[in-house]
């Protein structure tokens, strides 16, 4: 470990350390969203080839591997074109990568997106009426870019889920076995 050039970390402690006692360099893995999805893939070898100084070597191999795999991928990604889906969210800050992800790189037609906050996680991220109209307005705004606009509901109900669900194949961007028997099969996100 102490002779790499860099270390590809999902816990920044250690990686300080290393930092610190040896002069590696780290990259941050982090959290979801960043390195999602083929543009997130690119952007993965592309951060790596930054912090290694060889982003322009990198960049003519990243731009091959993405024609390639869109090539390979087409067939699937027209049949997934055919079949609305509802993307759900628990989360107001990642929600405009995720309509990004699926209507972008999946090529599914999302007919609604539901954002779903509860009073815990609107105390945990010290969410005011400010930020979460900012935060909202992103969301509205990536599904103007990637999804066509598609209506946004904040917190439904179950009856408005169930009506909602009811014009969609599949509900996706969730773990959330609660909203099985609603209308539409829940793919689970740790499936993507």
């Amino acid at each position: 470990a102490p002779a790499a050039q860099l270390n590809l970390v999902k816990r920044v402690r250690w990686a300080r350390r290393m930092k610190e006692r040896f002069g590696t360099e780290y990259l941050h893995l982090g959290g979801a969203g960043r390195y999602t999805g083929l543009s997130g893939i690119a952007t993965f070898f592309r951060d790596i080839g930054d912090k290694l100084g060889m982003a322009q070597e990198m960049e003519p191999m990243v731009l091959r591997a993405m024609e390639e795999s869109l090539a390979q991928t087409a067939a699937a990604r027209a049949e997934l074109a055919r079949h609305p889906c509802v993307l759900v969210s628990r989360g107001i800050q990642a929600a405009p990568l995720r309509i990004e992800l699926y209507a972008k790189e999946f090529g599914l037609p999302l007919t609604h997106v539901c954002l779903i906050l509860t009073p815990d996680m609107r105390r945990e991220m010290a969410l005011t009426p400010e930020l979460e109209a900012s935060l909202l307005q992103r969301v509205q705004d990536a599904a103007a870019l990637y999804a066509g606009g598609v209506p946004i509901t904040l917190n439904p109900d179950r009856e408005t889920l169930r009506r909602i669900f009811a014009e969609a194949d599949a509900v996706v961007g969730t773990n959330d076995f609660t909203l099985e028997g609603l209308g539409a099969p829940v793919i689970p996100a740790m499936s993507e």
